[in-house]
């Protein structure tokens, strides 16, 4: 298989120290520039609700990540569409690819949240409904017949679904990808050992009817014994699968390429450590030099 690989980041914010969020928000400033330098894909953000994350609800730091990159692809990562609503989502994205064109992506997770985010987000609908009711605002600007005004509907109607991912990790999620034709990132660090076999055969069995597909994988790649740092950063819902040096590394991305016959890996890096951070990027920029060299 001699397929280009083309490599993204996942960021969820992660900081192990409750008292240290603005030092995780520059880590992930200046891994994005960093990762724009070297030319990866995408840079995507998590929404995410714990204490030990430096943000929520991550649309306002994209606009601030595209100030400070150039060329690489920017999105979430994905937002929790059951807790949000359609409008405003919509709304947000559109203005994002406006100000940043032909850079954004619209990605959307199926989880949930506890009981007070619930309450304090104040929406709590069914995914197969939202997902509808996204699209339907995305092409037609209107719900159940109801128009919307989006300023920007004649420029981003047709990019917004285009740009529109869905990530996984099931077959549920795989099939409102595949009937309402969107993009799908399927996370391997989200399944266990025994969903993996029977959610791999789900994957290559849509594949074939999805727009574009790639993997999610979590790892880390520097010198000293990467597991150690893992196990330090580690908690219970994150699965790590690539990591390692260099060439143990390489190797993990090569086998998980070809397993799943896709041409685009995303990697959520295992540490809050910047220097681990900035060390795995670069690594993962020369190795993917070297596989497609």
């Amino acid at each position: 298989m001699n397929q280009k690989l083309e490599l993204s980041l996942l960021d969820l914010g992660s900081t192990s120290d409750f008292k240290g969020h603005s030092k995780a928000l520059q880590a992930t400033i200046d891994c994005a520039i960093l990762a724009d330098e070297l030319n990866f894909k995408r840079y995507w953000l998590g929404e995410n609700y714990a204490k030990t994350t430096a943000w929520n609800y991550p649309v306002p730091l994209i606009s601030i990540l595209g100030g400070y990159t150039n060329n690489i692809r920017l999105g979430a990562g994905g937002i929790i569409i059951k807790h949000h609503k359609p409008f405003k989502l919509v709304s947000d994205f559109s203005l994002l690819s406006v100000l940043f064109p032909e850079r954004i992506d619209l990605g959307i997770v199926g989880s949930s949240v506890d009981e007070f985010y619930i309450k304090a987000l104040d929406v709590n609908n069914d995914y197969k409904t939202s997902v509808t009711d996204l699209i339907e605002l995305i092409e037609h600007d209107s719900i159940n017949g109801l128009k919307s005004f989006n300023p920007y509907y004649d420029y981003t109607s047709g990019y917004l679904k285009n740009n529109f991912w869905i990530l996984g990790s099931g077959e549920y999620s795989l099939g409102i990808a595949k009937n309402n034709q969107l993009n799908y990132c399927y996370s391997l660090f989200h399944n266990n050992r025994e969903l993996l076999t029977e959610n791999y055969c789900n994957f290559l069995n849509y594949k074939k009817t999805i727009k574009h597909t790639s993997i999610a994988v979590a790892g880390l790649c520097i010198k000293k014994n990467a597991l150690v740092s893992i196990n330090n950063f580690q908690n219970k819902f994150y699965i790590p699968s690539v990591f390692g040096n260099k060439k143990e590394v390489k190797e993990k991305l090569i086998y998980y390429r070809n397993l799943f016959n896709v041409d685009e890996i995303v990697f959520f890096i295992l540490s809050d450590n910047i220097d681990e951070k900035i060390e795995t990027i670069n690594s993962l920029s020369e190795i993917v030099i070297e596989i497609n060299t």
